[in-house]
This record gives C-alpha cells, sequence and structure tokens, in this order.
C-alpha cells in the first residue's frame, strides 16, 4: 500500500504527511538533520473538498502544483511550479519558491495562511528569474 495521498486528518483539518508520494522524508531524518527544501513557515491551502493541506516544502508544494486541474493553470502556476522544483533541486532558493507559491495560492483563492504574503505576477518572476532590483 502507498503513502497516504491525501494526508493524515488533524483537528478537523486535513494535513499532509511529512513524507511525499516518492518516498522522500522532509522532516529531520536525525537529530539536527534536515531536507534543504523545507519552508520557514508552511503555507495553508484550503484543499476543496479534502480540507485545509499543510504544504511544509518545495515537494509538498510541487505535488499541489501538479494536482492542480489543467484548465485553471496560469502563468504563475507555471512560475510557482519552476520555482519549488528549482528549490527542490538545489537550484533556486527555498524562500523565494515559498513567496511564488504562496501568491499563487492568494491569486488562486485558496491561501488559508494568515497572514499571507502577497505578491503580484511580475514580482513573482522576479523572484524566480533573480532579476528583481529590490
Amino acid at each position: 500500500m502507498g503513502p497516504n495521498v491525501f494526508g493524515e486528518p488533524v483537528g478537523g483539518a486535513l494535513i499532509s504527511r511529512q513524507s511525499d508520494n516518492y518516498g522522500h522524508d522532509h522532516g529531520a531524518a536525525e537529530p539536527g538533520a534536515m531536507s534543504t527544501d523545507v519552508f520557514a513557515e508552511p503555507v495553508l491551502v484550503d484543499d476543496v473538498p479534502f480540507g485545509v493541506r499543510k504544504i511544509r516544502c518545495a515537494m509538498d508544494a510541487i505535488e499541489f502544483l501538479e494536482e492542480w486541474p489543467f484548465e485553471k493553470r496560469c502563468r504563475l502556476h507555471g512560475l510557482a511550479s519552476d520555482a519549488c522544483c528549482a528549490a527542490y533541486d538545489g537550484r533556486g532558493p527555498v524562500a523565494a519558491a515559498r513567496k511564488v507559491f504562496v501568491s499563487w495560492a492568494i491569486q488562486t483563492g485558496i491561501c488559508a495562511s494568515a497572514p499571507c504574503l502577497e505578491l503580484d505576477a511580475a514580482e513573482a518572476a522576479d523572484q524566480v528569474t533573480g532579476s528583481g532590483t529590490s
């Protein structure tokens, strides 16, 4: 039997597991050891109809983005996916991936985290490409 794709219910809300569908553990493997794609703070998203889902790392975000219906995808979805893949592979900063993912979740109307960090699509693109002036 494979991993629980839908996560684990916690207090009436659905919370994703710490290991992903590929058997990667995104928590501490040993005391003091931690995966490098872990977000500084988890992002809560409303995973209708399953409830609130906790996105703890770039791989959680990648899985969530891949589950998103093709007909609802937009430019920011692609940027979030690219940024999270880069963070997971070690090619990009995890903080930038989280910002772009949160921006996409806000634009999509599924961000359940408070407070949410807002970015517009242009700023999100700058985060991914590193061409921002800030």
